[in-house]
């Protein structure tokens, strides 16, 4: 609740810890839902802050995990795709 370097240090160590996951755990609908909205705020913090690699990385993370996602869920696969193909800031 506005306190962004604490949402991103949590958020970092969580997503970080993917790697430990099983495949069969991301094709639980909970689990990845989870991993996807956690994966689409990151990469919404790190366009907030300039964070060009960061946002593309996730944004990028997001796009492949809900490629074929339920139509519910598309606007936010758009919205990575945006944001993952941003050039550099100006």
């Amino acid at each position: 609740m506005g306190d962004t370097a604490n949402a991103v240090r949590q958020l970092d160590r969580a997503l970080g810890a993917l790697s430990s996951l099983s495949a069969f755990s991301l094709r639980d609908e909970a689990s990845s839902g989870a991993a996807g909205r956690a994966m689409a705020l990151r990469a919404e913090l790190a366009n907030a802050r300039g964070e060009v690699a960061l946002r593309t990385k996730w944004a990028r993370a997001v796009t492949d995990l809900w490629a074929t996602a339920d139509p519910p869920l598309q606007p936010v696969v758009a919205r990575m795709r945006a944001l993952a193909a941003q050039g550099n800031p100006k």
